[in-house]
This record gives C-alpha cells, sequence and structure tokens, in this order.
C-alpha cells in the first residue's frame, strides 16, 4: 500500500512538472511570437519612411527592449508620483486649516495686519495665508462658520454652503489655493495675490468689513 501511494505521488509530480513545463513553453512561444510581430512592424516602418537606414533584426530587438524598459520606469515613475500625491491629499485632509491654536486665538484684523506686512517684505505665500486666515475668522464673527483647530477647509466649505450658498464655488477655488501654498510648496506671485486677497474680501467689504 505505502509503495502505491509513493508511485501515485511521484506521478502527480511529474505530470505537474510537465504541464508547468509545457505553460512556460506556450507562454515563451507567445512572447517570442508577438515580439517578432513588433519587430516586423517596426522594420517595415523604418523600411518605409527611413529607405536609406539599414536596419536590422537584431537593431530592432534592442529598441523593443529599450521601450519596455523606458516604459516600466515611466510607469514606475508615476506610479511613485501618484503614490506621493495620494498621501499628501491624505494629510491634507487630516490636518485641520488653523494648524496651530496660536494662529486660531488671533484676531481678524492681528491676520490681516500680519498679511499686509508680509506682503510688504515680499513674502506674498505667507502674506496669502494670512488673509484667507482673518477671513475665515471674520466669517466666524458673522456666524457663517464655527473656527475650530481641528476642521478643514472642507468643513468649512460645507458650513458656508448652509448659509451662503452663493459662496461656496468661490470658496471652494481660495480653499484650493491655500492648500496648495500651505502643504505643497507652491509659490504665490503678486497679481494672484492681489485676486486673491481681493476675492477674500469681497463679502466682507460689502457689509463694511476689512479695507
Amino acid at each position: 500500500m505505502y509503495s502505491s501511494n509513493e508511485d501515485k505521488e511521484q506521478l502527480r509530480e511529474i505530470l505537474e512538472q510537465q504541464e508547468y513545463q509545457a505553460y512556460e513553453q506556450d507562454s515563451s512561444r507567445f512572447t517570442d511570437r508577438l515580439l517578432d510581430v513588433i519587430a516586423d512592424w517596426l522594420m517595415e516602418a523604418f523600411n518605409t519612411f527611413f529607405p536609406n537606414w539599414e536596419v536590422t533584426e537584431s537593431n530592432v530587438h534592442g529598441l523593443i527592449y529599450f521601450i519596455g524598459f523606458f516604459g516600466l520606469g515611466l510607469l514606475i515613475f508615476f506610479l511613485v508620483k501618484l503614490s506621493g500625491n495620494l498621501s499628501g491629499e491624505k494629510e491634507r485632509r487630516g490636518q485641520g486649516t488653523f494648524a496651530s491654536s496660536v494662529s486660531l486665538e488671533w484676531s481678524t484684523d492681528k491676520h490681516w495686519r500680519e498679511a499686509d506686512e508680509l506682503a510688504a517684505h515680499g513674502n506674498l505665500t505667507e502674506a496669502a495665508r494670512h488673509v484667507f486666515l482673518g477671513m475665515l475668522l471674520a466669517f466666524d464673527e458673522k456666524g457663517w462658520v464655527d473656527t475650530k483647530a481641528w476642521k478643514t477647509n472642507g468643513d468649512y466649505h460645507r458650513e458656508l454652503a448652509g448659509v451662503q450658498q452663493e459662496m461656496g464655488d468661490a470658496f471652494g477655488k481660495l480653499a484650493l489655493t491655500f492648500d496648495q501654498i500651505t502643504y505643497g510648496n507652491r509659490t504665490m506671485y503678486e497679481s494672484e495675490y492681489e485676486q486673491f486677497r481681493q476675492k477674500a474680501f469681497t463679502w466682507l467689504d460689502e457689509e463694511g468689513g476689512y479695507d
């Protein structure tokens, strides 16, 4: 009985090995055929558009391998880039707009005075941050939002939509710029800063806000 079971096990292993080898051979033949088709197409294309060039089959196969490795490297690069962007986006969603309690404790006017001083010294990116934070505190004073250290711009966007629906899209654009300069190391230039500042004060100026 033992010998019979052992023989069956050996036979099964042999069959599995043969099936595996056959699969490997089929895969190899398919790959070779595919490479031959691509090589023939490339050689025909070179002969058509560059008739004076002497293109050999080995040159074409080398080109195919080069394109394959280059494409693989490019794919890996984009995957790494995408992974970094997704991680950054996740970090932004989890971090409150008022990253520190100090910035939340400042008054609206203090943020705006700080923004003016930073802008005067050419630090427009940081100035825009203080403009935005001051704007949110002004919204809080009007009862449109309730500023908290843990809240994100998405939270404020939803609150504004409940009381000032027409402000939603405009606030969303300002919030996107704020996220980019705060978390994405994006530089803001003078013309863009002036537009950003003007839009931030649009709703406040109408009711006698900061001038």
